[in-house]
Protein backbone atom coordinates (compact mmCIF):
# COMPACT_ATOMS: atom_id res chain seq x y z
CA UNK A 1 0.00 0.00 0.00
CA UNK A 2 1.53 3.36 -0.75
CA UNK A 3 1.79 6.35 1.48
CA UNK A 4 -0.42 9.15 1.77
CA UNK A 5 0.78 11.96 -0.48
CA UNK A 6 2.82 14.36 1.06
CA UNK A 7 1.59 17.06 -1.12
CA UNK A 8 -1.54 16.98 0.96
CA UNK A 9 -0.13 17.40 4.28
CA UNK A 10 2.03 20.60 2.96
CA UNK A 11 -1.48 21.70 1.37
CA UNK A 12 -1.92 22.92 5.22
CA UNK A 13 0.69 25.35 5.27
CA UNK A 14 -0.75 27.38 2.38
CA UNK A 15 -4.49 27.04 3.45
CA UNK A 16 -4.22 27.81 6.98
CA UNK A 17 -1.03 30.21 8.31
CA UNK A 18 -2.59 33.38 7.10
CA UNK A 19 -6.38 32.34 7.60
CA UNK A 20 -6.97 33.03 11.81
CA UNK A 21 -10.16 34.92 12.39
CA UNK A 22 -9.95 38.38 10.70
CA UNK A 23 -8.56 41.11 13.28
CA UNK A 24 -9.37 44.59 13.99
CA UNK A 25 -5.67 45.23 13.41
CA UNK A 26 -5.72 44.06 9.90
CA UNK A 27 -8.23 47.10 9.14
CA UNK A 28 -5.32 49.58 10.24
CA UNK A 29 -3.25 49.07 7.10
CA UNK A 30 -6.29 51.09 5.33
CA UNK A 31 -5.80 54.75 7.14
CA UNK A 32 -1.55 53.37 7.57
CA UNK A 33 0.77 56.39 6.61
CA UNK A 34 3.17 56.21 5.28
CA UNK A 35 2.39 54.54 2.08
CA UNK A 36 4.96 51.83 2.40
CA UNK A 37 3.66 50.88 5.55
CA UNK A 38 5.12 47.31 6.58
CA UNK A 39 1.31 46.13 6.71
CA UNK A 40 0.38 47.60 3.12
CA UNK A 41 3.91 45.51 2.06
CA UNK A 42 2.56 42.55 4.09
CA UNK A 43 -0.89 42.76 2.49
CA UNK A 44 0.57 43.39 -0.85
CA UNK A 45 2.43 40.27 -0.79
CA UNK A 46 -0.56 38.01 0.73
CA UNK A 47 -2.38 38.89 -2.45
CA UNK A 48 -0.07 37.48 -4.98
CA UNK A 49 0.69 34.33 -2.80
CA UNK A 50 -3.14 33.92 -2.37
CA UNK A 51 -3.94 34.80 -6.10
CA UNK A 52 -0.97 32.03 -7.51
CA UNK A 53 -2.69 29.17 -4.37
CA UNK A 54 -6.06 29.82 -5.94
CA UNK A 55 -5.35 29.39 -9.35
CA UNK A 56 -3.06 26.43 -8.85
CA UNK A 57 -5.69 24.96 -6.59
CA UNK A 58 -8.62 25.48 -8.46
CA UNK A 59 -6.65 23.80 -11.96
CA UNK A 60 -4.30 20.99 -9.82
CA UNK A 61 -7.95 20.19 -7.59
CA UNK A 62 -9.78 20.48 -10.38
CA UNK A 63 -7.48 17.92 -12.48
CA UNK A 64 -7.41 15.58 -9.16
CA UNK A 65 -11.59 15.67 -9.29
CA UNK A 66 -11.73 14.55 -13.24
CA UNK A 67 -9.12 12.15 -13.43
CA UNK A 68 -10.70 10.58 -10.33
CA UNK A 69 -13.95 10.52 -10.98
CA UNK A 70 -13.63 9.76 -15.31
CA UNK A 71 -10.37 7.67 -15.52
CA UNK A 72 -9.48 5.77 -12.16
CA UNK A 73 -11.19 2.72 -10.73
CA UNK A 74 -12.89 3.83 -8.00
CA UNK A 75 -10.67 1.90 -4.83
CA UNK A 76 -10.10 3.31 -1.36
CA UNK A 77 -7.59 5.04 -2.15
CA UNK A 78 -9.06 7.27 -4.62
CA UNK A 79 -12.05 7.58 -2.58
CA UNK A 80 -9.59 9.39 0.00
CA UNK A 81 -8.11 11.30 -1.91
CA UNK A 82 -11.41 12.48 -4.17
CA UNK A 83 -12.64 14.09 -1.07
CA UNK A 84 -9.40 15.41 -0.23
CA UNK A 85 -9.59 17.29 -3.81
CA UNK A 86 -13.19 18.10 -3.38
CA UNK A 87 -12.16 19.64 0.32
CA UNK A 88 -9.78 21.92 -1.31
CA UNK A 89 -11.51 22.87 -4.43
CA UNK A 90 -14.23 24.51 -2.39
CA UNK A 91 -11.83 26.72 -0.77
CA UNK A 92 -10.11 27.42 -3.36
CA UNK A 93 -13.20 28.82 -5.41
CA UNK A 94 -14.18 31.14 -2.47
CA UNK A 95 -10.10 32.27 -2.09
CA UNK A 96 -11.53 35.06 -4.74
CA UNK A 97 -13.30 36.48 -1.98
CA UNK A 98 -10.77 36.49 0.21
CA UNK A 99 -7.72 37.87 -2.33
CA UNK A 100 -10.24 40.53 -2.77
CA UNK A 101 -11.07 41.52 0.96
CA UNK A 102 -7.13 41.48 1.24
CA UNK A 103 -6.75 43.72 -1.77
CA UNK A 104 -8.81 46.23 -0.99
CA UNK A 105 -7.41 46.53 2.71
CA UNK A 106 -9.77 44.47 4.46
CA UNK A 107 -12.62 46.65 3.11
CA UNK A 108 -15.51 43.79 3.05
CA UNK A 109 -18.49 44.28 0.35
CA UNK A 110 -20.10 41.17 0.08
CA UNK A 111 -22.90 41.32 2.67
CA UNK A 112 -22.95 39.16 6.15
CA UNK A 113 -24.17 35.95 4.64
CA UNK A 114 -20.65 35.47 2.13
CA UNK A 115 -18.81 36.54 5.46
CA UNK A 116 -20.72 33.60 7.39
CA UNK A 117 -20.24 31.14 4.70
CA UNK A 118 -16.38 32.25 3.38
CA UNK A 119 -15.40 31.35 6.92
CA UNK A 120 -17.32 28.04 7.23
CA UNK A 121 -15.65 26.88 4.11
CA UNK A 122 -12.66 27.76 5.61
CA UNK A 123 -12.50 25.79 8.85
CA UNK A 124 -14.87 22.98 7.05
CA UNK A 125 -11.27 22.43 4.71
CA UNK A 126 -9.69 22.39 8.05
CA UNK A 127 -11.57 20.17 9.83
CA UNK A 128 -12.30 17.53 6.32
CA UNK A 129 -8.60 17.54 5.28
CA UNK A 130 -7.27 16.64 8.91
CA UNK A 131 -9.65 14.43 9.56
CA UNK A 132 -9.16 12.84 5.91
CA UNK A 133 -5.26 12.81 6.52
CA UNK A 134 -5.93 11.28 9.90
CA UNK A 135 -8.45 8.04 7.92
CA UNK A 136 -5.89 7.95 5.47
CA UNK A 137 -3.18 7.26 8.14
CA UNK A 138 -5.55 4.51 10.83
CA UNK A 139 -5.99 2.78 6.61
CA UNK A 140 -2.90 2.55 6.23
CA UNK A 141 -2.21 0.84 10.00
CA UNK A 142 -5.04 -1.28 9.68
CA UNK A 143 -3.44 -2.84 5.92
CA UNK A 144 -0.18 -3.32 7.13
CA UNK A 145 -0.96 -4.53 11.08
CA UNK A 146 -4.16 -6.21 10.08
CA UNK A 147 -3.88 -7.30 6.45
CA UNK A 148 -6.50 -10.34 6.08
CA UNK A 149 -9.21 -8.35 8.05
CA UNK A 150 -8.52 -5.45 5.63
CA UNK A 151 -8.58 -7.46 2.90
CA UNK A 152 -12.00 -9.11 3.61
CA UNK A 153 -13.71 -5.45 4.51
CA UNK A 154 -11.62 -2.68 3.09
CA UNK A 155 -13.99 -1.67 -0.03
CA UNK A 156 -14.75 1.42 -1.61
CA UNK A 157 -18.35 1.47 0.09
CA UNK A 158 -17.08 1.65 3.36
CA UNK A 159 -14.68 4.49 2.48
CA UNK A 160 -17.24 6.04 0.80
CA UNK A 161 -19.39 5.75 4.47
CA UNK A 162 -16.73 6.70 6.10
CA UNK A 163 -16.47 10.05 4.19
CA UNK A 164 -19.32 11.02 4.94
CA UNK A 165 -19.58 10.36 8.39
CA UNK A 166 -16.31 13.10 8.34
CA UNK A 167 -18.19 15.56 6.54
CA UNK A 168 -21.15 15.33 8.41
CA UNK A 169 -18.53 16.04 11.72
CA UNK A 170 -16.88 18.71 10.12
CA UNK A 171 -19.90 20.59 8.76
CA UNK A 172 -20.92 20.66 12.38
CA UNK A 173 -17.99 21.01 14.11
CA UNK A 174 -17.62 24.41 11.44
CA UNK A 175 -21.53 25.44 11.92
CA UNK A 176 -20.34 28.66 15.08
CA UNK A 177 -18.49 30.22 11.40
CA UNK A 178 -22.38 30.32 10.83
CA UNK A 179 -23.27 31.64 13.90
CA UNK A 180 -20.57 33.73 15.04
CA UNK A 181 -19.22 35.66 12.00
CA UNK A 182 -20.85 39.25 11.24
CA UNK A 183 -19.91 42.47 9.68
CA UNK A 184 -19.62 46.03 11.21
CA UNK A 185 -18.63 49.40 9.67
CA UNK A 186 -16.03 51.00 11.92
CA UNK A 187 -13.66 53.84 10.39
CA UNK A 188 -15.16 54.09 7.23
CA UNK A 189 -14.73 50.69 6.39
CA UNK A 190 -16.87 47.45 6.70
CA UNK A 191 -15.25 44.25 8.46
CA UNK A 192 -16.02 40.98 8.40
CA UNK A 193 -15.42 39.60 12.21
CA UNK A 194 -16.30 36.83 14.62
CA UNK A 195 -18.65 38.34 17.49
CA UNK A 196 -19.03 35.96 19.83
CA UNK A 197 -21.33 38.21 22.14
CA UNK A 198 -23.99 38.23 19.35
CA UNK A 199 -24.26 41.71 20.54
CA UNK A 200 -23.06 44.87 20.70
CA UNK A 201 -23.31 45.58 24.28
CA UNK A 202 -20.49 45.39 26.15
CA UNK A 203 -21.87 43.73 29.22
CA UNK A 204 -21.58 40.29 26.86
CA UNK A 205 -18.05 40.90 26.61
CA UNK A 206 -17.46 37.65 29.29
CA UNK A 207 -19.93 35.37 27.19
CA UNK A 208 -17.88 36.20 23.87
CA UNK A 209 -14.54 35.15 25.62
CA UNK A 210 -15.93 32.05 26.86
CA UNK A 211 -17.82 31.05 23.89
CA UNK A 212 -14.41 32.30 21.64
CA UNK A 213 -11.95 30.46 24.13
CA UNK A 214 -14.49 27.24 23.80
CA UNK A 215 -14.17 26.90 19.95
CA UNK A 216 -10.22 27.85 20.06
CA UNK A 217 -10.15 24.78 22.60
CA UNK A 218 -12.17 22.39 19.87
CA UNK A 219 -10.58 23.51 17.23
CA UNK A 220 -7.34 22.84 18.79
CA UNK A 221 -7.78 19.50 20.32
CA UNK A 222 -10.17 18.44 17.57
CA UNK A 223 -8.22 20.03 14.52
CA UNK A 224 -4.60 19.32 15.80
CA UNK A 225 -4.10 17.48 19.14
CA UNK A 226 -6.19 14.26 18.80
CA UNK A 227 -5.32 14.00 14.63
CA UNK A 228 -1.35 14.17 15.36
CA UNK A 229 -1.99 11.35 18.29
CA UNK A 230 -3.58 9.38 15.85
CA UNK A 231 -1.35 9.81 13.10
CA UNK A 232 1.83 9.51 15.01
CA UNK A 233 0.45 6.32 16.57
CA UNK A 234 -0.63 4.71 13.72
CA UNK A 235 2.98 5.22 11.81
CA UNK A 236 5.01 4.11 15.03
CA UNK A 237 2.69 1.04 14.97
CA UNK A 238 3.92 0.69 11.18
CA UNK A 239 7.46 1.07 11.70
CA UNK A 240 7.33 -1.24 14.55
CA UNK A 241 5.37 -4.25 12.42
CA UNK A 242 7.57 -3.84 9.32
CA UNK A 243 10.56 -4.17 11.70
CA UNK A 244 9.52 -6.93 13.58
CA UNK A 245 7.75 -9.20 10.50
CA UNK A 246 11.14 -7.52 8.74
CA UNK A 247 9.17 -6.42 5.70
CA UNK A 248 11.20 -2.99 4.70
CA UNK A 249 14.57 -4.18 2.58
CA UNK A 250 15.44 -0.53 2.90
CA UNK A 251 14.75 2.18 5.21
CA UNK A 252 13.13 4.96 2.96
CA UNK A 253 9.93 3.71 4.39
CA UNK A 254 10.90 4.95 7.97
CA UNK A 255 11.90 8.06 6.12
CA UNK A 256 8.87 8.92 4.61
CA UNK A 257 7.03 8.28 7.59
CA UNK A 258 8.75 10.06 9.43
CA UNK A 259 8.95 13.23 7.41
CA UNK A 260 4.68 12.44 7.07
CA UNK A 261 4.61 13.32 10.72
CA UNK A 262 7.23 16.52 10.98
CA UNK A 263 5.33 17.75 7.97
CA UNK A 264 2.10 17.82 9.33
CA UNK A 265 2.90 19.08 12.58
CA UNK A 266 5.58 21.78 11.10
CA UNK A 267 2.00 22.76 8.77
CA UNK A 268 -0.33 22.99 11.44
CA UNK A 269 1.17 24.12 14.28
CA UNK A 270 1.73 28.25 13.72
CA UNK A 271 -2.27 27.94 12.81
CA UNK A 272 -3.14 25.99 16.34
CA UNK A 273 -0.72 27.57 18.39
CA UNK A 274 -0.89 31.14 17.37
CA UNK A 275 -4.95 31.51 16.72
CA UNK A 276 -5.33 31.95 20.44
CA UNK A 277 -3.12 34.48 20.71
CA UNK A 278 -4.59 36.47 17.59
CA UNK A 279 -8.12 35.71 18.78
CA UNK A 280 -6.83 37.45 22.55
CA UNK A 281 -5.83 40.63 20.46
CA UNK A 282 -8.60 40.69 18.45
CA UNK A 283 -11.38 41.02 21.61
CA UNK A 284 -8.73 43.56 22.61
CA UNK A 285 -9.19 45.37 19.55
CA UNK A 286 -13.01 45.17 19.57
CA UNK A 287 -12.82 46.68 22.78
CA UNK A 288 -10.61 49.70 21.80
CA UNK A 289 -12.51 50.40 18.89
CA UNK A 290 -15.92 50.73 20.66
CA UNK A 291 -17.62 47.21 18.34
CA UNK A 292 -18.81 46.48 21.97
CA UNK A 293 -20.36 49.35 22.89
CA UNK A 294 -22.12 49.67 19.31
CA UNK A 295 -21.10 50.66 15.95
CA UNK A 296 -23.64 50.88 13.19
CA UNK A 297 -23.53 48.52 10.56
Amino acid sequence: MALPNLSDYLDGLNNYSDYADYTYEDTGSAWADPAHNPKDITRILSVIIYSVSCVLGILGNGLVIAIIALKMKKSVNAVWFLNLAVADFLFNIFLPINIAYTAMSYHWIFGTVMCKLNSFLLILNMYTSVLLLTTISFDRYVSVVFPVWSQNHRSPSLAYGVCVVIWSLGIVMSCPSLVFRDTAQSRGSVICFSNFSLSRNRSYHGLALARHRTVNVTRFLAGYILPITIITFCYVAIVINLRRNRLAKSKKPFKIIVTIIVTFFLCWSPYHLLNPHRSHSSQDSQARLGIWDGVRK
